[in-house]
């Protein structure tokens, strides 16, 4: 199941609920699971309401003051402390270290020193563990959205009055399309953008079959237009395809006058940048000159930054960008049991129950160096043990 996010005006936390709870999540249940976790007391309601001449759907909040200001460590330590499914605690801890992330980049000091204001508050707890449930109630496996919008003019905060878009958002955002409007307000928040940028990947056009829609409505009604936010829930029109589809940014230079004795320093310096993966390709260009074709796959938040690696520490004057769709087998990691302990395995599914099973390099690698053993014998005996080892499709 597929949800897209149509940003009629911008986004907010409080909208992505709204909007899934309109598109059938049960408010119930998403109530009684953020119950459980260690926050005080809430009270959490929908209402219908119309804006600009449109039915959506509002979400009504009600939190008691707060004095304090959480740290990262804080927001996880409660994440972690109620009785949430494990897939809804990782994603709302990927959305608040992304948070984390910006911030420490916007003020210039280390994430763990980062002071949640807005984003750290208990409202803003709730929106984005309340928006993983919703997307886990309804099926969803992927997120996509359209281009985000963004205002202009300033707006108040912790720090004193800031641009809009502020800070945080322009850092979640890099990489994404946006739409640059002459709406006075900060339509599009840090919560907002960081829950869309984290779980989703912003996509153009693409055969999609459409089941359920759900409208959330902003908390400010502005002139002339509706506040809204848009999700439809369906699945792509190849939803026979038992794989999963994403969007990665391919980048790519040639390299003909650069030693080939500094290219793996490259490579790592790329995938510590948070590429997906990155590949040499000998090449003959003009002239009979030989080079090398790097070529690096990424998520679309992570390019500008893989890009400022490759200008830092290649002779490249240029790198071509564009974005391909993929198909990815839905995978999870398990252990297996060794010789050597437990050994990483990653467990893909083919669709019919079927399985590819392999064994995780990394994990082969730590046990060769600690045993002694030669890698290859490692691999060999794992792949042995996981032809005699039974596998189920997980019910996750």
């Amino acid at each position: 199941m597929i949800a897209h996010f149509d940003p009629v005006t911008g986004a907010a936390g409080d909208m992505i609920l709204a909007a899934l709870l309109d598109a059938g999540a049960d408010v119930d249940e998403v109530r009684a699971a953020l119950r459980t976790l260690p926050v005080p007391e809430f009270r959490l309601e929908t209402t219908e309401v119309r804006t600009g001449g449109l039915r959506a759907r509002r979400l009504e909040l009600e939190i008691p003051d707060e004095s304090t200001h959480r740290h990262l460590p804080q927001v996880l330590e409660i994440l972690r402390g109620g009785e949430l499914p494990p897939p809804v605690v990782a994603q709302a801890e990927r959305i608040f270290q992304r948070l984390a992330q910006a911030e420490a980049r916007c003020h210039g000091i280390p994430e763990e020193e980062v002071h949640f204001h807005e984003v750290g508050a208990l409202d803003a707890i709730l929106d984005i563990a309340g928006a993983c449930i919703a997307l886990h109630l309804l099926g969803v496996n992927q997120v996509t959205f359209s281009a985000l919008r963004v205002g202009t003019g300033e707006v108040a905060s912790a720090h004193g009055k800031i641009p809009v878009p502020v800070p945080a958002v322009l850092e979640l955002i890099q990489g994404v399309p946006i739409v640059r409007t002459d709406i006075p307000y900060e339509i599009l928040t840090p919560t907002g953008a960081a829950i869309l940028t984290t779980l989703g990947v912003p996509v153009s056009a693409a055969p999609f079959v459409g089941r359920r829609v759900g409208v959330g409505a902003g908390r400010r009604e502005l002139p002339g237009r509706p506040n809204l936010l848009r999700v439809t829930i369906g699945e792509a029109a190849d939803a026979s395809v038992p794989w999963e589809t994403d969007r990665v940014e391919v980048l790519e230079t040639n390299l003909d006058d650069m030693t080939p004795e500094a290219i793996p320093a490259v490579l790592e310096a790329v995938m510590d940048a948070g590429a997906l993966d990155v590949f040499v390709t000998p090449v003959l260009m003009k002239k009979g000159r030989p080079a090398q074709w790097l070529t690096v796959l990424a998520n679309p938040e992570a390019a500008p930054a893989i890009a400022a690696v490759l200008f830092r520490e290649t002779t490249t004057f240029g790198i071509r960008r564009h974005s391909a769709d993929r198909w990815v087998l839905p995978r999870e990691s398990r252990d297996l049991a060794s010789p050597w302990g437990p050994v990483r395995v990653k467990v893909g599914k083919l669709g019919d129950g079927a399985l590819r099973v392999a064994p995780e390099y990394e994990s082969c690698r730590e046990i060769a160096r600690r045993t002694g053993i030669p890698l290859l014998d490692v691999l060999r005996e794992v792949e042995q043990l996981i032809r005699s080892a039974e596998w189920v499709v997980s019910s996750e």
